[in-house]
């Protein structure tokens, strides 16, 4: 069971959930078309978590859509970003999870997914990356969106009988 998280048998390779901390960002505007990086992001207020997750406002902080990472360790980062197709019908979304490289200057995929989307109706995407954060300076995390039609429509948090929403959530499962 090596390299599984919280695996029974053998801990060879098993990260210790020791140090969890975790923290949500919800999308609070909405945005058009392709956006790099997907912007408009703001704290949300603290959430239920799995038991053992303590939750930490300045584990990961954001400006301009960029995430900075306040604490070296491996994270899981689920996003689910919800779209709606405002003129045509049948078109696609593609969301993307993307890291900086070595370099911190050159962006790359670490997981992307795609979606059809019907006219007027929403849809969601949803990711998860799990990351090993080893230099602060240098490893950022952003999402990218890229659609077949420039008139999607990223959703924000919402209300109403049916609430759409579009988060992120970033979990500190250990240290290096």
């Amino acid at each position: 069971m090596s390299g599984i998280i919280g695996a029974a048998g053998s801990k060879s390779g098993v990260i210790e959930r020791k140090e969890t901390s975790a923290i949500r960002y919800r999308l609070a505007s909405g945005s058009t078309g392709a956006q790099d990086p997907l912007d408009g992001w703001e704290l949300s207020l603290p959430v239920e978590f799995s038991v053992g997750y303590t939750y930490s406002s300045t584990l990961v902080t954001h400006s301009s859509g960029v995430f900075t990472f306040g604490q070296t360790g491996y994270y899981s980062i689920s996003s689910i970003i919800t779209g709606q197709q405002q003129t045509n019908d049948a078109t696609w979304a593609k969301i993307s999870h993307e890291m900086t490289d070595s370099s911190g200057v050159d962006w790359g995929a670490v997981t992307f997914n795609y979606t059809a989307l019907a006219l007027n109706a929403y849809s969601s995407i949803s990711n998860t990356s799990l990351v090993k954060v080893e230099d602060l300076a240098v490893d950022k995390f952003k999402i990218t969106s890229v659609s077949e039609d420039v008139t999607t429509y990223w959703q924000f948090e919402g209300t109403g009988a049916a609430p759409t929403q579009s988060y992120i959530d970033f979990i500190r499962l250990g240290g290096l």
